[in-house]
This record gives structure tokens, C-alpha cells and sequence, in this order.
């Protein structure tokens, strides 16, 4: 205890002297060992979290402390004390005897669309329905759209959109929205969700975009009503508490059908990658029979994403035009069914430039209505919670396991026979699956279809033979029942970043406060420690830039966290995006740093981590590449990441190492210019690196 304290003032003093922009590169520690029982699940550190609050969920009867802001039943967020991090805070409420869990927030970041439509790839002469860019959307025919759109449109269903937000442009003027509500400064009612990112809005456009007016393109479910639920800030962000929240007013406000288009990444399966306020609102949700659809993630792992492993969840992969694999996809035991996604990246006719084979949908970007493409299983999680919204229609008394069960039995086999961790139990077939349902719900009747829609014309979709029959199980009963969430009112609430006393008018004098006893009293044991050297690029150590035609180099901005970042390609200036950059004369040029290390033969987990920043004027040809090496010959043991994308904001990377434990390797960035006197140059931005070995 002794060499302990005086190890703890000694960090305390070099923390006080050493400048800002260094302090802020320091990572806490993993989870104390052994685990306490009143830690939450969602207590790694390495992972993408809030760094101004932790969650704590008070034992019944404890009413909160000064700063605390209500989420759901006994869950709050907490502020973290200046000058501490998230996971000292975490320890400090530890010792608190009227906590019963407390944990860190998780934040998700999702995509904004990038690409406005251009020339479309018509499907045939006819068109139906009668939106103009109907022939670019290859994803219906895929999935039995059309043919399904004789059956049953989703009327008297409501699907809720946890999201950045949906607003209505020219094309979804016609959609009914009920119960908006914004999580993020508790405000409900007509607007009170809009958009000011546009992923939120491409997300319900799929799932109900109005169809057959002449406008745009069509939705898949476009009788549903939409329940829009703002739960991510005008960048994209927001944290796993927020989404809960948006759940949880979901579950109470009548949804039928909840899409999750978000998450995060897992280095490994429920509940040891979960978040137990999000178990807790899933649950409940779940408990009053509540379709929760969520994507499997574009994080290129082998273990689905949060939420969507939860076992209440129908977690949701993509296919690409051919019905394939987009390398962006997990993968995992945890999938249940794919739907299309597209790939951006793909070049369906050989020609070197890329074909835009994603999902189409109009939505509002910076500002700029128009008809943007996005791929991955957000897309793909849309399309499903269409599906489920239909057969909902066409069966109310269906219950949501039999939903599931029907979506799986009827989906086209993809891979290997049977399931599989990549396709789950296949691409989603939503005629044969209302077709299902209705011969094992005799009292099902069609909703109702719209005279003015023309009959399809596509080829007759593959049918189910023999047709199984299902024997719904039931899903596993909650571990605990968690408190109703008060129902909000107008009441003003403070903005996610902004930390100032809560006046909280309906609460008793306060029964426990946090102790604010010095940090210096606070005992951490590190169960986890940091093998990369200047992981922030603060300084020079560890890392050995690759003597190039474009050497990667050291910047200001932008940075993710501290005052520097790596940047690697050629980056235009905003004056000039478009033209030639004056840069050394060459059709290839490439950047890459990188730094060895030997991974311990002791560790049991090994992560790496990192946010990059990419950027892209090339259609194809160009790529931003993250690799596992030898760490002698850099020949490639593993591909983290292999992308080329143009994006306005950091976004996060964890990869599992454990299996290169006690391995010589090294982690190489890697930026390619092809071609680099076109001015469309390609570049990425790599901030706050980190490998944690964990015994």
C-alpha cells in the first residue's frame, strides 16, 4: 500500500508538470482485478468512451448527487471531476456504498452519406413504381420487393428510428411521424427529431421512403408510420446512454418494430462485450414483444457489434450487388440474417472506376437535400426492419421470436449450407417470408396495397421448398426487470458536453454524495498496460517513417486528441480540392509509418486501437491501409483495415491481436496514391494509437 501511494503522488506531480496536450494522450487502465462485482459491463477502457461523464445506477431508494443527470429507471451520468479520467471516477464511485453498478459510456459514430446520385443504372425499360430513380435501386430486386409489395405495404405498424434524427425533404413529404422525440435535450413533438447530420434520414427513407409519387425513389414498408428518435449529435456521435435512452422511449411510446443502425466494436461475444444500461433497456423492450432490429457493424471483425450481439436483437450483416461479402461487414456467431448493404468501393464492369452499387436514398447533407449513396449494415439493418415491420402487418399477433424465426427460414442460403458466421442464416426474402407467415397465421390478412402502384415486372423470386415449420422458443427472461423511465417533460435539460448543478424539483435532499476525496486516495490496480510508444505522435519515439516519394509526417490539425496527428498521402488544400497539388513528380506515390513491437506470450488479450481520418478525391485505384506485419520483414500477417474513403470526421478502429501473442510484429499505416499528378489525391489522418496487453 505504501509503494502503491507513493507511486500514485509521483504520477500526480508529473501530471501537474507536464503540458496539457501530453496529459491528454494518457490512457487509463483496464478493469481492476479481480472484477468488482458492481462494475458494469461496459468497462473497457480501450474502447471509444465519454470522457466528461461515467454512468452510475443508484440502489433503490439512493436519490442523486449534485451534477447527476437522469437516463432511465436508477441510471445516471455522472461528471468526471477535472483533472481526473473516466476510469478514476469509475473507481471512486466504486467505494460508494449506494451504487449498484456503475460503468463507462460508450460512444458510437456513424457515417454520413457521401455521394449524391448521378447518372442511374437503370434495371430495365418499365419501371415500377413510378419514382424516377427506382431503376437505381438494386436492392429491392434482391430481396423480393416488388413481389412483396402485393402482399402487404406495413399499414398500422410503427418503426422506430434511433438515430441522428429524420427529417422530411420532398420525397418523404407524405410519411405520418408520431412521438418525435430528441434524447439529446428532451424535446418532443412535430421537428423536435430533425436531422442535422443525414444518416438518420437515409435509415427511414429505406424503411418508408413515399413511393409511387413520382418523386425520387421508393421505400420498402411505405405504410408505416415513423417514430423518429434523435439520439446522435450533429457529427454522428453519440453515447451507448443516449441510445438507450431513445430505446427505452421507444418501448413506451407504442413502437412496434426499433432500428438500431449504430454500434460499436466488440473484441469479443455478449454479454463480455455489452453495456448493462443497454442490456437493461433492450429487455425491457423486448419484454413487451418489440422487433429490435441492429447492425452488425463495418468495423471488419469477426465478432458482431454492440448492440446488435445482444441476444434480443436480430443482428443484421451486408451483401453486396452479387449477393457477396463486402470486406467492411462483421462477421460472427451472433448474426441472424444480411440484407443488402452495396460497396462504394465496388467496380462492377472491370473498367479501374468504382460504381457507386450502394443504397440509394435522398437526405440532407451540410445543409443540401439531394440523393446521396451509402453502403454498409446501417443499409442493410433498414432493409430488415422493413421486413419485420411487414410481416408485423400482415400477422399483429406474431410474436417477435416468430418474426425471426420466419425471416430466417425464409432467407436465401448464402455461403456454406445452413448458418453461417458470415451470412447468418442468409439474405432476407420478404415474399416468401409474408408468404410464411400467413400459412402459419390462417387468420392473416394482406394490408392494404396501393391501386395507383403498377404490377412489378421483376423475375419471379426464388420460393421456400419444403416450407418448415416453426415452433416458437422463447427468448431467455431478463436477469432483472429495470425501473420505468419517468415520463419526460418540458422540463429544460442540459446539452450532452455542458456539466452545470441540476436543480432536480422532484427529488428529496440528497441521502449520498461522491466522496471528494483526493485522487491520490484512490487505488487502481492495473490489470492491463500500454506496449506502444508515443501512440499519440506527440514526439518522435517508437515510430520509423518509411523513407517514400511522400513520407508521412507529423501535423497540428486535425488531431483526435493532444496536439499532433500523423498524416499520411496528399491532402489538398479546401482551396484547392479538385486540382493538382504541387508534390513530387511520380504516378505512385505512397506514405507509410509504422513501429515493431514483441507482443508478450503471457498476455491473454491483446488490442489495438486507433482513430484515422480519411480522405479521398479518387473514385478507385487509391487506398488508406492498416496492417499487422512481421516485424522484421514486414510481410503482412494480418489487414486491419483496407478502405478508401473521403469522411469529415475520426472515426474508430479496435482490433484483436491475441493470436499474434509472442510475436515479432509490427502496426504499418499505409496510404496509396496512384496517380498523384490527376489531383485527386488520397490521404488519412492517425491519431491516438494504443496495443493493451492484458494478463
Amino acid at each position: 500500500m505504501r509503494h502503491s501511494f507513493a507511486l500514485l503522488i509521483i504520477i500526480l506531480l508529473v501530471a501537474v508538470i507536464m503540458p496539457h496536450g501530453l496529459v491528454s494522450q494518457a490512457r487509463p487502465p483496464g478493469p481492476p482485478t479481480p472484477r468488482p462485482a458492481r462494475l458494469g459491463a461496459a468497462s473497457n477502457p480501450a474502447l471509444p468512451h465519454a470522457q466528461d461523464h461515467v454512468l452510475v445506477k443508484l440502489r433503490p431508494g439512493v436519490l442523486p448527487a449534485p451534477g447527476m443527470r437522469h437516463v432511465l429507471g436508477r441510471w445516471y451520468r455522472a461528471p468526471v471531476p477535472q483533472g481526473e479520467t473516466p476510469w478514476q471516477a469509475v473507481d471512486a464511485w466504486l467505494q460508494q456504498s449506494g451504487v449498484e453498478l456503475v460503468q463507462l459510456d460508450y460512444i458510437v459514430q456513424v457515417e454520413r452519406p457521401q455521394q449524391m446520385a448521378g447518372p442511374v443504372n437503370r434495371q430495365g425499360s418499365a419501371l415500377t413504381p413510378n419514382d424516377p430513380l427506382y431503376g437505381d435501386q438494386w436492392n429491392f430486386e434482391r430481396i423480393q420487393v416488388p413481389t412483396a409489395w402485393e402482399i402487404n405495404t406495413g399499414a398500422g405498424v410503427v418503426v422506430a428510428v434511433v438515430d441522428s434524427g429524420v427529417s422530411k425533404g420532398s420525397d418523404l413529404a407524405c410519411r405520418t411521424f408520431v412521438d418525435e422525440y430528441n434524447v439529446l435535450n428532451w424535446q418532443q413533438g412535430p421537428g423536435a427529431a430533425a436531422d442535422d447530420y443525414g444518416h438518420g434520414t437515409h435509415v427511414a427513407g429505406t424503411i418508408a421512403q413515399c413511393t409511387n409519387n413520382g418523386i425520387g425513389v421508393a421505400g420498402i414498408a411505405y405504410d408505416v408510420q415513423l417514430m423518429p428518435i434523435k439520439a446522435l449529435n450533429s457529427q454522428g456521435k453519440g453515447g451507448f446512454s443516449d441510445i438507450a435512452a431513445g430505446i427505452d422511449w421507444a418501448r413506451g411510446h407504442g413502437a412496434d418494430v426499433i432500428n438500431l443502425s449504430l454500434g460499436g466494436p466488440c473484441y469479443s461475444d455478449w454479454p463480455q462485450c455489452s453495456d448493462s444500461l443497454m442490456n437493461e433497456a433492450i429487455e425491457a423492450a423486448a419484454a413487451e414483444d418489440i422487433v429490435i432490429m441492429g447492425a452488425a457493424g463495418n468495423f471488419r471483425q469477426s465478432k458482431v457489434a454492440m448492440p446488435a450481439n445482444h441476444p434480443d436483437i436480430i443482428a443484421v450483416a451486408a451483401t453486396n450487388y452479387f449477393n457477396g461479402h463486402p470486406p467492411y461487414s462483421n462477421q460472427g456467431s451472433a448474426l441472424s440474417i444480411t440484407a443488402p448493404g452495396g460497396d462504394l468501393g465496388e467496380d462492377i464492369d472491370g473498367d479501374g472506376v468504382a460504381d457507386r452499387i450502394a443504397i440509394l436514398q435522398q437526405t440532407i447533407v451540410h445543409g443540401a437535400w439531394g440523393y446521396y449513396y451509402l453502403d454498409g449494415t446501417s443499409m442493410a439493418t433498414a432493409h430488415a426492419s422493413a421486413a419485420a415491420a411487414m410481416l408485423r402487418s400482415m400477422a399483429p399477433t406474431a410474436t417477435r421470436q416468430q418474426i425471426q424465426q420466419i425471416l430466417e427460414a425464409s432467407a436465401l442460403d448464402l455461403g456454406v449450407e445452413g448458418f453461417d458466421t458470415t451470412y447468418g442464416w442468409g439474405l432476407i426474402q420478404i415474399a416468401d417470408a409474408l408468404q410464411l407467415i400467413a400459412s402459419q397465421f390462417p387468420t392473416a390478412t394482406p394490408g392494404p396495397t396501393a391501386t395507383s402502384t403498377p404490377t412489378p415486372t421483376s423475375t419471379p423470386s426464388p420460393t421456400i421448398s419444403p416450407t418448415p415449420t416453426l415452433t416458437a422458443s422463447p427468448s431467455p427472461t431478463p436477469t432483472s426487470s429495470p425501473t420505468p423511465s419517468p415520463t419526460a417533460t418540458s422540463t429544460p435539460r442540459l446539452d450532452v458536453h455542458l456539466w452545470l448543478p441540476l436543480l432536480w424539483q422532484t427529488f428529496s435532499p440528497l441521502m449520498i454524495t461522491p466522496s471528494p476525496t483526493p485522487t491520490a486516495t484512490v487505488t487502481v490496480t492495473p490489470a492491463c498496460r500500454e506496449l506502444l510508444l508515443d501512440g499519440g505522435f506527440e514526439g518522435t519515439d517508437g515510430w520509423t517513417i518509411v523513407a517514400t516519394n511522400l513520407p508521412a509526417r507529423y501535423v497540428q490539425q486535425p488531431v483526435h486528441g493532444g496536439g499532433s496527428a500523423m498524416l499520411l498521402g496528399q491532402q489538398p488544400p479546401a482551396a484547392a480540392r479538385g486540382q493538382a497539388e504541387a508534390t513530387p513528380a511520380a504516378v505512385e506515390a505512397r506514405s507509410a509509418v509504422f513501429q515493431r513491437l514483441i507482443l508478450p506470450d503471457t498476455a491473454t488479450d491483446l488490442r489495438l486501437s486507433f482513430w484515422y481520418w480519411p480522405g479521398s478525391l479518387m473514385a478507385s485505384g487509391d487506398w488508406q491501409r492498416v496492417l499487422v506485419t512481421d516485424g522484421r520483414s514486414l510481410a503482412v500477417k494480418a489487414e486491419v483495415l483496407n478502405t478508401q474513403q473521403d469522411n469529415e470526421t475520426w472515426l474508430p478502429v479496435v482490433f484483436d491481436l491475441t493470436r499474434f501473442a509472442g510475436q515479432d510484429v509490427a502496426i504499418y499505416f499505409e496510404v496509396n496514391n496512384h496517380d498523384i499528378e490527376d489531383g485527386l489525391p488520397t490521404w488519412m489522418f492517425v491519431d491516438d494509437v494504443s496495443v493493451l496487453a492484458c494478463d
